[in-house]
């Protein structure tokens, strides 16, 4: 009977914990006991860090020379490798500087120790010994030599629960780091890492390093995780999900970051030289040091290996916005729409910016579509492939006008043209600047399908959007035209009532030709609201093909 009455009463409580929030009774009462209990989770560490250097030093013992010296000539590789990628912190700090981007690699933390350890597979948690005194909070990511662990779960004035990422409650956004495939990395009880949730046309391959993406606001960018050891495909050869081992063991760990804010303004990543001396002492001879060395400098060339992927997308952008002549806000998407119903993104940047809705967003390659929303730090875009999306377009090497629509699977349709136009596999759409809503001249993308029909005029084709459209990781803004010939700068709400179009065009249309009115709309010479010129900003492209225009 005493039996029935604790069970029901221990139901009670983990039925009361999971409903109530961090500040309820009974998660009181647990940082109050973890508080209670930490000294001896201190002493009970103590004894299994002495157990775990007696073994560490048998196997230093009987390691062999050739297990030692293989471990050897991969560090040499993999610190040569960090020596040529070093350039790139400062250049993508720079480019950041230019974009007025903020950095999502460099991070301030507080370090700690690990003091206690879960004993069962259910939760696979430990304890470190600092807590809220120290500024740690739940929620923020905690790193070790390796790279990512884990996340704190918990904490008391002292201490800190941190759930690792093997454990089966555990999820954190991550992405392939040179594809950018994005998913997330999920733990399980077993303790086995796999990499899923990624787009069903994803494709992920054994030895592709899998690195935190940011986009939960849980790790920052870039962050190692581990490295992919297997890939499981269904039957249309498509990647369900990948098993990732992680970059070191987690169990043997002691010491640890916890990140808890963005770096001081003008920090940088550590140097080679600071990487060379902090390895100095970990690399000696025996196996267990040269492990520890391997596992940072695989960390090390992770992170690295971030800066100079992102250098090369910046400095596109870089070129676009320079191509084009617009004043522009640099934004990091923070958040993807994971409904096919909603194609958008969520950047970093809000009205206290001087965002608003109608503002055009593009990306490395052309347009990605329209700020539909804000708030006072972000801004939600509509994608040029969601359904509701409708842009005034044109074929650039001629005088083809039509509508560019996306559409529930995501797919670009350039339709509505003349009945007698003809249309051609690799034609480039631009936006036509006609309604206001989009400049005159931004690319979208290049014909790769036509439809026609008996008489062979053209009825509707597909155009495939330039660059990655769908893996952007930052984008620009147009928050004005500079060049002259270009557009108005007058964006046009997509959220304002339909009066307000109606008197657009009504004044559009007193302009006569080749005038413009507030919102950008075309006079009659067919010129979208430029100068005399009638000067397309497009002719200065980016991706080189401005040949094809007549």
């Amino acid at each position: 009977m005493l039996l029935i009455v604790l069970l029901a009463l221990s139901l009670a409580c983990v039925v009361l914990y999971a409903r109530e929030d961090e500040d309820g009774t009974m998660h009181s009462v647990q940082n109050a006991v973890s508080g209670i209990v930490a000294p001896f989770k201190f002493v009970g560490s103590f004894g299994g860090s002495l157990i775990s250097s007696a073994g560490t030093a048998i196997g230093d013992a009987t390691a062999s020379e050739s297990a030692r010296e293989a471990l050897r000539e991969q560090n040499l590789e993999l610190s040569e490798r960090a020596g040529q990628l070093e350039r790139y912190v400062q250049e993508d700090q720079a480019l950041q500087e230019v974009l007025d981007l903020r950095d999502v690699y460099g991070s301030a933390s507080v370090g700690a120790r690990v003091i206690g350890r879960s004993a069962d597979a259910w939760n696979r948690i430990v304890t470190i010994d600092k807590g809220s005194d120290a500024g740690i909070e739940s929620g923020y990511a905690v790193t070790g030599q390796s790279g990512l662990i884990g996340t704190v779960v918990s904490t008391t004035a002292s201490t800190a629960d941190v759930r690792l990422v093997k454990d089966a409650q555990s999820s954190v956004s991550a992405m392939v780091q040179s594809s950018r495939v994005e998913g997330s990395v999920r733990g399980s009880i077993g303790g086995a890492l796999h990499f899923e949730n990624m787009a069903s046309d994803a494709t992920v391959e054994e030895g592709d390093v899998i690195v935190s993406s940011g986009l939960d606001g849980m790790a920052a960018r870039g962050i190692i995780i581990g490295t992919v050891t297997g890939v499981e495909k269904n039957a249309n050869g498509a990647t369900v999900r990948a098993t990732v081992a992680p970059n070191g063991e987690v169990a043997l760990m002691q010491d640890v970051h916890v990140v808890i804010g963005a770096q001081s303004e003008g920090a940088n990543a550590p140097s080679a030289e600071e990487a060379e001396s902090d390895g100095d002492a970990s690399s000696a001879s025996s196996l267990s040091g040269l492990r520890a060395e391997n596992q940072e400098l695989r960390e090390r060339v992770a992170r690295l290996e971030e800066y100079m992927q992102e250098s090369e997308r910046l400095q596109a952008l870089v070129d676009a916005q320079e191509a084009y002549g617009f004043e522009s806000l640099g934004a990091r998407v923070i958040g993807r729409s994971s409904s096919e119903w909603e194609r958008s993104i969520t950047i970093d940047r809000g009205s206290d910016d001087g965002l608003k809705s109608g503002m055009p967003v593009m990306g490395q390659a052309g347009l990605v579509g329209m700020v539909v929303s804000t708030t006072s730090e972000t801004a939600k875009v509509r994608l040029v492939q969601d359904a509701q999306s409708g842009a005034s377009a044109m074929v650039r090497s001629g005088n083809i006008e039509g509508i560019v629509r996306g559409s529930v699977e995501g797919v670009l349709y350039f339709e509505d043209m003349a009945a007698d136009a003809m249309v051609n596999e690799g034609d480039v759409v631009i936006t036509s600047g006609i309604g206001g809503s989009y400049f005159k001249g931004l690319v979208i993308g290049t014909v790769t399908k036509v439809e026609r029909n008996a008489s062979g005029s053209t009825m509707r084709a597909v155009v495939a959007q330039s660059g990655d459209g769908g893996l952007l990781q930052e984008v620009l803004v147009v928050l004005s035209m500079q060049s002259e010939g270009a557009a108005s700068s007058t964006f046009k709400d997509p959220n304002a009532q339909a009066g307000a179009s109606a008197s657009g065009s009504n004044a559009a249309g007193s302009n006569g030709a080749g005038g413009s009115d507030a919102s950008g709309s075309a006079g009659t010479s067919g010129d979208d609201g430029g100068d005399g010129s009638g000067e397309d900003p497009s002719s200065t492209d980016p991706e080189g093909d401005a040949g094809n225009e007549s």
